[in-house]
């Protein structure tokens, strides 16, 4: 028999007084509910409840054992209760995980906005420009770039990502300026690893055969930024991250007419996550008011 019903059957006999009120409260028979009160005593080994023809009363055994199934299942109810409230109303910490730039540039206005609409949610966000398991690692919702690998999660689209290809003026100066991917096997084209597997600089020019030992690679998308500040090469990044530097001269944008579509962002959380409040709340508010700050 199912202990929890047996239990809460046991603690509305006490309660009640009779079998037969009980019977009526649960839709059982009173020899059922004799059952599941026999099937307790079965399993702690020793009588809970005397019983005659016109009463009933408690052991001295039955009488702690009442206590504690009515804590178990004030408990219960509570955790229940608790459940049903996380579920509708949005609550608790969120922890969330994003890439570096990205999260700076344009989750964080988001966030500040998100956290003014929902005072009761706690937001722990993580920068990183490394693969995040959010199952492993205990993130509610993570943000991806780029073409998503197969997965067994939710996948929310947010606006796109756009790419521009940059260098500096010093070093289109040295290197001259190309016109056409044709021309980057004569140039230095650094690479932020994280986008290699998604094609890379071979998305404008799948014949370029030097781009495969490029001087530069780095997962930091703030490393291969510097770099090309200090006129070392060509770089292929979002346009949030590069925008002020294009526009004090820093970096000048060259191929604009080839550089490849925008990359895909999207914001991902699990199954299971999807019936708390705070994450569809969170997936839904950044679905409608994320703007990318191109």
């Amino acid at each position: 028999m199912d202990r929890l019903l047996s239990m809460e059957i046991f603690v509305s006999a006490v309660d009640l007084g009779t079998f037969t009120a009980v019977a009526e409260k649960f839709k059982i028979s009173a020899p059922m509910v004799s059952k599941h009160i026999q099937s307790l005593e079965n399993r702690v080994g020793t009588s809970l409840l005397n019983r005659t023809t016109r009463t009933q009363h408690l052991t001295e055994a039955g009488e702690n054992y009442y206590q504690r199934c009515k804590e178990i299942l004030e408990q219960i109810a509570a955790i229940n209760d608790d459940t049903i409230f996380n579920a509708s109303e949005a609550r608790g910490k969120l922890r969330v995980s994003a890439p570096v730039w990205y999260g700076m540039s344009t989750l964080a206005p988001a966030i500040s906005a998100y956290l003014k609409a929902y005072p009761d949610v706690d937001i722990e966000l993580e920068l990183s420009d490394r693969y995040v398991d959010p199952v492993s690692e205990g993130f509610d919702v993570v943000i991806r770039i780029g073409q998503l690998d197969d997965s067994t999660m939710i996948a929310r689209k947010l606006p796109a990502y756009e790419l521009v290809i940059c260098a500096s003026p010093d070093y289109l100066a040295e290197k001259g300026e190309p016109h056409n991917p044709d021309q980057l096997i004569n140039h230095e084209c650094l690479y932020f690893s994280s986008w290699v597997a998604q094609g890379g600089w071979r998305q404008l020019n799948k014949q370029i055969g030097r781009l495969d030992t490029p001087r530069l690679t780095t997962n930091n998308q703030q490393v291969i930024r510097q770099a090309a500040l200090n006129g070392i090469g060509l770089i292929m990044m979002p346009l949030s991250l590069l925008k002020e530097d294009i526009k004090k001269g820093a970096l000048s944008e060259v191929l604009s007419d080839f550089k490849p579509e925008a990359k895909q962002v999207h914001l991902l959380f699990s199954e299971r996550a999807k019936t708390t409040a705070k994450v569809k709340t969170f997936a839904d508010f950044m679905s409608t008011n994320l703007v990318a700050r191109n």
